[in-house]
C-alpha cells in the first residue's frame, strides 16, 4: 500500500510524536510512505540562500527536494508563496485550502512523481497541510487522527477549527488519542471512531543495564534525579517545578526538551538542570540514569486530553512516575502516582524515591501499551 501522511512536524527532528511511530509501523508492515511535513515560507528560503544560519535548513530542504530518509519512506517539506500562518492575511480559509498549490517545487508534481497521487490511504493529522492535501489527491481511504483539543492551544486560528469539521466528515476512520476528546465528538461520528492512545517503542526504551552509560551532563548531578522529557511548553507548570525544587533541595530536577515557554524562574535554582533538546536515540540513557519520571502539567481541559508519550516511555525504562492528576492518565489506570497539589506531588515524589522499585509492574504496563499493539487497532479499523 501507498500511504500519504500529513504532519505539522519534520520527520527527522528532536520531537517524535505518534505520527512518527505510526509511519514506522506502516513501513514495518511493508507499506510505502510519503510524509508531507511542515511548510516553509519563501522568505525563509531566500534568507537561507543568503546565508542565514537560522534558515539554512529551509534552503537545504529546497535543494534536496523529497528525500528517501529510510527505505520506503519519503519526506518532503513544501516551500510556499502563501503559507498558512496565524497572522493577518495568512490565516483565512482560502490560504488554508490553497497554501500547497503555490509551492516550489509544486506539491502536486512531487506527489505524482513519487506515485502517491491516488494513495491507498491518506493519513491526516491536526496539521494545516491536511485541509489542503485532502483536496489535492484521490485517496481510496482517508484516516484522521485527533491527538489534542488543539482549538485550546494558543495561536490556533478559528479557520483551523472549522476546517476540522470537513476532515471529520470526509474521513473513513477517525482515531482519537484521549477519551475526553472522544466525548467531545458528535454522536453521529462515533461509529467511525477508534480510541487510539499513544504507545511506546519498548525495545528502544527498555535497555540492558550493561548498554547504559551515564550522560556526561549527569557526572556532577547526584542522585536522586527526577527527570522530565518532552517539549517544555506553556502547559508545563514551571512554577510548581520551582516550588518543588525549593522544598526538596535533595532532589535534582532535570528537564530535557525544546523550550517553548518562559523558564527564567528556574535559573537561580541549583538543583534544576535544563538541558534542552536531545536526540530520540539518546533519551533512554538519560532515563535509565534517573530515579523517577515526572509529568508536572498545569491541569486544564487542554492537558486533561493529552495522551502522554512520556508516561509510557518512563515506564518502559523502569522508572516510577509522578504526574499531575489528568483525566486521560487517570483513565489508563497506570501505576503512576497522581497528584492534585504541590504537597501531593512532593509526597508522591518522596514515596516513589523510597518505594518506587516495582520495576516489573512498570515494564509490564509499558508492554501492554506498545506501538505494535496500537497498530493492530489501526489495521483492523482501516482493513490493511
Amino acid at each position: 500500500m501507498r500511504i500519504l501522511m500529513s504532519e505539522a512536524l519534520p520527520y527527522e527532528g528532536d520531537i517524535r510524536v505518534g505520527s512518527h511511530e505510526l509511519a514506522r509501523q506502516f513501513l514495518k508492515h511493508g507499506h510505502s510512505v510519503l510524509w508531507v511535513g511542515c511548510t516553509y515560507h519563501l522568505i525563509g528560503l531566500l534568507l537561507g540562500l543568503l546565508g542565514s544560519s537560522r534558515h539554512r535548513h529551509v534552503a537545504d530542504s529546497w535543494r534536496s527536494g523529497p528525500v528517501e530518509c529510510e527505505p520506503g519512506l519519503w519526506v518532503f517539506y513544501p516551500i510556499s508563496f502563501l503559507p498558512y500562518r496565524n497572522a493577518p492575511g495568512f490565516r483565512n480559509k482560502t490560504v488554508l485550502r490553497h497554501s500547497l498549490r503555490l509551492t516550489v517545487p509544486r506539491v502536486s508534481n512531487v506527489i505524482e512523481s513519487l506515485g502517491f497521487a491516488s494513495p491507498d490511504l491518506l493519513w491526516l493529522s491536526q496539521s494545516p497541510n491536511s485541509a489542503a492535501l485532502i483536496n489535492m489527491v484521490h485517496p481510496h481511504k482517508v484516516a484522521y487522527r485527533i491527538s489534542d483539543r488543539y482549538h485550546l492551544f494558543r495561536g490556533i486560528p478559528p479557520t483551523m477549527v472549522s476546517a476540522e469539521n470537513e476532515l471529520l466528515r470526509r474521513a473513513d476512520s477517525i482515531f482519537v488519542t484521549a477519551r475526553t476528546v472522544l466525548d467531545d465528538l458528535p454522536e453521529t461520528l462515533l461509529h467511525r471512531c477508534q480510541y487510539l492512545p499513544n504507545g511506546v517503542d519498548i525495545d528502544h526504551f527498555r535497555r540492558p543495564a550493561a548498554s547504559v552509560h551515564e550522560p556526561e551532563e549527569f557526572r556532577d548531578v547526584p542522585h536522586p534525579r527526577a527527570i522530565f522529557i518532552g517539549t517544555i511548553g506553556d502547559w508545563v507548570d514551571i512554577d510548581q517545578i520551582a516550588r518543588l525544587a525549593r522544598s526538596m533541595k535533595h532532589v535534582n530536577f532535570i528537564l530535557i526538551g525544546p523550550i517553548k515557554t518562559e523558564v527564567g524562574s528556574l535559573a537561580p535554582l541549583g538543583n534544576v538542570r535544563i538541558l534542552g533538546p536531545r536526540r530520540y536515540s539518546e533519551l533512554p540513557q538519560y532515563l535509565h540514569c534517573s530515579d523517577v519520571g515526572i509529568i508536572p502539567f498545569l491541569k486544564s481541559p487542554r492537558t486533561d486530553a493529552v495522551s502522554s508519550n512520556k508516561l509510557f516511555q518512563y515506564f518502559a525504562a523502569g522508572l516510577p512516575v509522578v504526574s499531575t492528576r489528568l483525566d486521560e492518565i487517570e483513565h489508563l489506570n497506570s501505576p503512576a502516582r497522581l497528584a492534585d497539589t504541590d504537597a501531593d506531588f512532593a509526597y508522591h515524589l518522596e514515596q516513589a524515591l523510597l518505594n518506587g522499585s516495582d520495576h516489573e509492574a512498570y515494564v509490564s504496563f509499558a508492554q501492554a501499551n506498545t506501538w505494535d499493539t496500537r497498530f493492530e487497532t489501526v489495521r483492523q479499523a482501516i482493513g490493511i
